[in-house]
Formats: structure tokens, sequence, C-alpha cells
């Protein structure tokens, strides 16, 4: 890809359907982003080059999403799913498709998505009628703020505001987010839960394979386009033993006996290569099941 300051940038993107339960993110299936994702319709390569590399990537991902939620819903037809997203998601076509494909999601919305949405939600919220809730611990108070049946575009969309003041440094995070699911008091906390299980995406999901558990998703193991996706797929399985791993007794106290994935991978590697395959034992079949009182539901 040229960039406006003249140079190339060679790379493949992919798209990541992840499952988080007891505290893993599980890839699912994935999407690879396509040259063409970056332009909207009628777009030129000149209009591509204009545009940030934040507005490139919402582009390349919202297409590629289009072609993975069907998929992925072909494949699981009646499996009731919550998609959680970042701020790159919220948009009217993305909402029609979650709702064709009759998928529960949670996006984040920044101030600046979409005003006119944010707009007719802060006019409800300071009515008399505003729905609010005020929690308050020794640590910090929390303001949430929530309406629903807002209309945005012939959509109905709920809406959640969550402001957060640190007693101590006085300082104030704000959340907001839009869900097709109805927000009440008694499934609010819930549903905000849900929403910041993104965390888990990011940290147990791509900055382990990035960067922590030593798999190195990024380095460039091979030029062949045909070879980077097997390779790609070959790094989801094998994160997703690794998760296994840490997460269950299959290996007894994890961190006692390890203290990091990156630790285990070693040993694990040197094991292999150093200590004669025994084909009995990988044959013993063995059954995984999660701690239900640990998934996300």
């Amino acid at each position: 890809m040229k960039r406006k300051n003249g140079k190339t940038t060679w790379y493949l993107s992919m798209l990541e359907l992840k499952l988080v339960a007891n505290k893993m993110a599980i890839s699912i299936m994935s999407e690879m982003i396509k040259n063409e994702d970056k332009r909207k319709e009628n777009e030129t390569e000149e209009d591509v080059i204009k545009k940030s590399e934040e507005e490139i990537k919402q582009d390349c991902e919202l297409n590629a999403s289009k072609r993975l939620l069907p998929k992925f819903r072909k494949s699981y037809p009646r499996l009731p799913i919550r998609i959680i997203a970042d701020s790159l998601y919220p948009s009217i076509g993305l909402i029609e498709l979650c709702e064709k494909e009759n998928v529960e999601y949670i996006f984040v919305l920044k101030d600046k998505k979409i005003p006119t949405l944010i707009e007719e939600f802060l006019t409800l919220v300071s009515l008399p009628t505003g729905n609010r809730e005020i929690k308050e611990n020794k640590e910090k108070i929390i303001l949430t703020l929530w309406e629903n049946n807002i209309d945005y575009k012939g959509k109905k969309i709920n809406v959640i505001r969550q402001i957060t003041k640190n007693k101590e440094t006085e300082k104030y995070s704000k959340w907001m987010w839009i869900t097709n699911r109805e927000i009440t008091r008694k499934n609010l906390s819930k549903i905000i839960y849900c929403a910041k299980t993104r965390d888990y995406i990011e940290n147990q999901g791509f900055r382990e394979q990035k960067v922590t558990s030593g798999i190195d998703l990024e380095h460039v193991y091979s030029k062949d386009i045909k070879a980077i996706k097997v390779i790609y797929t070959i790094i989801q399985i094998t994160h997703l033993i690794l998760q296994i791993i840490e997460h269950s007794d299959i290996c007894g106290n994890f961190n006692k006996k390890y203290g990091s994935v990156k630790v285990f991978r070693r040993k694990f590697y040197a094991h292999l290569t150093e200590t004669e395959l025994n084909i009995e034992l990988i044959q013993i079949k063995i059954q995984i099941r999660f701690d239900k009182s640990l998934m996300i539901y």
C-alpha cells in the first residue's frame, strides 16, 4: 500500500472472531482482509491514499466482517452469540447485518462517532424520567446512564454511558456502548461486564500472540501468501493449546511450575525435540470441559 509520504508498506491483515470463555480468548474463525476492502463503493485509489490509517482500518474491518459474520452464522445456525467490538464497528451496515443474522451486539461508541444518536441520548437521560444509577465504594463513584429504543436511520438502538470518578486522583474515565439488547436495571451490570470482556480479546488474545507467549504472530515467517495462511492457522491452534494448558489442571499448578506461557513454550519445545515421542500416549482420548461458573453469557 502506498502511503501519503510516498512509502510502500507490505502486510497481511486478518479479521479474527474470538470466543471469550474461562478467561481465555479462543480463535473461532478468521477472514483475510483483501486489498479491495480498503475502498468504499465508488472510491478510487487516490481517495484511499488520502485516508488516514484509522479510516482505512475501519473500512477494511467492516467489509471483512460483512463476509465473516454470515460464514459464522452458517456454521453455527442455532448458536446464540453476542458480538463485542470496538469503536470502529458502529455503523448502520453492520447493525443491519447483525439484525439479519440474529446476532446480539455490544459496540463501543466514541463521542464523535454517531453525533445525532449521542445528542438524542444525552437529551433523554437529562430528563427527570431518564434512567440512571449511582454506585459508590472506597475507591470510586460510578454513574451509569441508559436509554432504549433511540432511533438511528430507522433502527432502534439502546445506549449505555458510564462515568467513573477515581476518588484518590479525581480523574474520570468515560465509556459509551450501543447494543440491540434491551437494557434494564436488572441486566445493566451484566451487559457492561460483557462489554468490558473485550479486554480479554486484546490481552489474552492478540497481545499474547504478538508479545508475551513467544509465538510472534507479527514475525514474517514467509512471503508466500499460501504459506502465511497455513502458518497463521497453526499459530491460532498453538495459542488455543497453550491457553487450555495454562487455564486447566492438565499441568497441575501452572503458575507454580512454569511462571509464564513463554517459559512453558520453551520447555515444551525442548521436550519435543529432545524426547522420543510416545505414540501410545498421544492416542489416549481426553475430554475438555469448561468451568460453567467462569463462562460469560
